[in-house]
């Protein structure tokens, strides 16, 4: 049986300022559920278990090697599309982001901009999920043994 894609964006962020947890949650509690982690172990614990659709990470969570995090998030279950947040963007930096697997990079500040590309990852995945699923074989069809009609 097939996982729906939620109707919401589960939202797992990888934050340990508490002022940040504070600005996400008011920019974001309308739309979907936020969930927080303090640790990069912490998040891939949570992404085994949750259908997490966008990952934000900040590049300030001490003891955090950003460009390690994001290979690590993308690279979890239900693929989610990881955002890092970081206090100055720039090119390069998104260019170095995007090389780890990171979906997009953004200022700590931005909350207009974070709700609009929160809710461009969401679409991104719910979208690659879709493909996913429509090319993976039918595993049931797989499993059942062909049997010989009879009358």
């Amino acid at each position: 049986m097939e996982e729906e894609c939620p109707a919401q964006p589960c939202v797992l962020a990888v934050i340990e300022r508490a002022e940040l947890r504070a600005a996400i949650v008011e920019c974001l509690s309308a739309y979907g559920s936020v969930q927080f982690a303090g640790s990069l172990d912490e998040a891939l614990q949570s992404l085994a278990h949750l259908p997490v659709s966008v990952v934000l990470c900040d590049r300030e969570t001490p003891g955090l090697d950003w460009r390690h995090a994001l290979s690590r998030l993308a690279a979890a279950p239900y693929r989610a599309c990881v955002i890092l947040l970081a206090p100055v963007v720039g090119q390069q930096l998104w260019e170095e982001a995007t090389a780890c697997g990171g979906y997009d990079v953004l200022p700590s500040s931005a909350s207009d901009a974070l709700l609009r590309t929160v809710q461009a990852a969401y679409s991104h995945w719910r979208c690659q999920r879709a493909l996913d699923a429509e090319q993976r074989p039918n595993k049931d069809a797989e499993q059942r043994p062909n049997k010989p009609a009879t009358k």
